[in-house]
C-alpha cells in the first residue's frame, strides 16, 4: 500500500511539473475527412505576456475509424498566433494527410480551426477541415487576458 501511495505522488508531482513549465493536454474533435477525437500534448515555445501571443508545438494522436476499425493516426502540429489578437495559423501533418488551417485561438485555451486536408496515402482523408480543441494546463501556458488590459488603460 505504501509503494502505490509513493508511486501515485511521485506520478502527481510529475504531473504537476509538466504543467508548470508550459506544457498543456490538448483534447478535442477535428474533422478530418472522417469524425476523429485528438489527444496529446502541446508545448508553448515562448513566454506568455501582453505583447507575445502563443506558438505551440504539439504531438498527439487521432481516434477514428478506419474500415470498421479503430485507428489510432499519430500527429504533430505547430500553431502560431496571427497579431496580437486570437487568429492563428496551425499546420498538423499526420501518418495519413497534412492539414493546413487558419482559426481563432482565446487566451491559448480554446481553439477552432477551419483548413483543408491533403491526403498522401489514404483518400478518405482529404476534404474540409474543421477542429476544436481545448488545452488543459498550468498558467505558463496560458496567454496573458490582454482585452482587459487594453480597457483598464483607457479608463485610467
Amino acid at each position: 500500500m505504501l509503494k502505490k501511495s509513493g508511486i501515485a505522488l511521485i506520478s502527481l508531482f510529475c504531473v504537476k511539473m509538466l504543467f508548470s513549465q508550459g506544457i498543456a493536454a490538448n483534447v478535442g474533435y477535428d474533422y478530418i475527412g472522417k469524425n476523429a477525437a485528438y489527444v496529446g500534448l502541446d508545448y508553448r515555445i515562448n513566454e506568455p505576456s501582453i505583447y507575445n501571443t502563443g506558438k505551440n508545438i504539439g504531438v498527439g494522436t487521432y481516434l477514428t475509424f478506419v474500415k470498421g476499425r479503430v485507428q489510432l493516426i499519430p500527429v504533430a502540429h505547430y500553431m502560431y498566433s496571427l497579431g496580437k489578437e486570437i487568429w492563428e495559423a496551425n499546420l498538423a501533418v499526420s501518418t495519413k494527410n497534412v492539414s493546413p488551417s487558419l482559426g481563432a485561438n482565446i487566451f491559448n485555451g480554446i481553439a477552432l480551426n477551419l483548413g483543408y486536408n491533403f491526403a498522401y496515402q489514404d483518400n478518405s482523408f482529404r476534404g474540409p477541415f474543421i477542429g476544436f480543441h481545448l488545452m488543459l494546463g498550468g498558467k505558463s501556458f496560458y496567454d496573458k487576458m490582454k482585452f482587459f488590459l487594453r480597457i483598464q488603460s483607457y479608463l485610467v
